[in-house]
C-alpha cells in the first residue's frame, strides 16, 4: 500500500481499545464532516463528499465513516488511536473496505498505520498490499463533523 491519501469507497475500522484505556470518549460531534480520497491503486478514486463523520476522543482518538458514496464506489473506515492526548501523528488501527461500482470488494489492512490527528479531522497514506495481495496506494482525509 504505497500511498493511499484519501480512499471513498472503502471501509476501514481502526480498533485499540485495550482496556485499561477504556475510558468514556468525549463526543467531538456527528452531522456534516467531510471525507477526502486519493486512490491511485487498484482503482482510481478521488474526490470530496460530505459526510457524517463521528469522531470521538478520550485515551483513544475514533473516527469512522459509514458508506460514503465517492465516484461510483463506497467507503468504510473507522480509525482508532490508542494512548491519544493532542493533535499530532498516531499508529492507528485502520481498517476498510472499498466497495467498487461492479461490486468488487476491497478490503484495507488493519495494522499500525501512522496517522495525523487535528483539532478537527486528521489523515493517512496507506501504500502496499491488501491482505489479499491486491496493490493498493492512495490517502484519506476527513473532517469530523460538528
Amino acid at each position: 500500500m504505497a500511498g493511499l491519501t484519501a480512499v471513498v469507497g472503502a471501509t476501514m475500522a481502526v480498533g485499540l481499545t485495550p482496556a485499561a484505556n477504556a475510558a468514556t470518549p468525549a463526543a467531538v460531534g456527528t452531522g456534516t464532516g467531510s471525507v477526502t480520497v486519493s486512490i491511485l491503486e487498484p482503482v482510481a478514486v478521488n474526490g470530496t463528499v460530505n459526510t457524517t463523520v463521528t469522531c470521538t476522543t478520550g485515551h483513544v482518538y475514533q473516527a469512522s465513516v459509514t458508506s460514503v458514496p465517492i465516484e461510483g464506489d463506497v467507503l468504510s473506515f473507522t480509525v482508532r488511536a490508542p494512548g491519544y492526548h493532542g493533535p499530532g501523528t498516531y499508529p492507528a488501527v485502520v481498517t476498510g473496505q472499498l466497495t467498487e461500482a461492479d461490486g468488487t470488494v476491497i478490503t484495507l489492512p488493519a495494522g499500525p498505520v501512522p496517522t495525523t490527528v487535528t483539532t478537527g479531522g486528521g489523515s493517512f497514506t496507506v501504500a502496499g498490499q491488501t491482505p489479499g495481495g491486491t496493490a493498493i496506494d492512495g490517502s484519506v482525509a476527513w473532517t469530523c463533523s460538528p
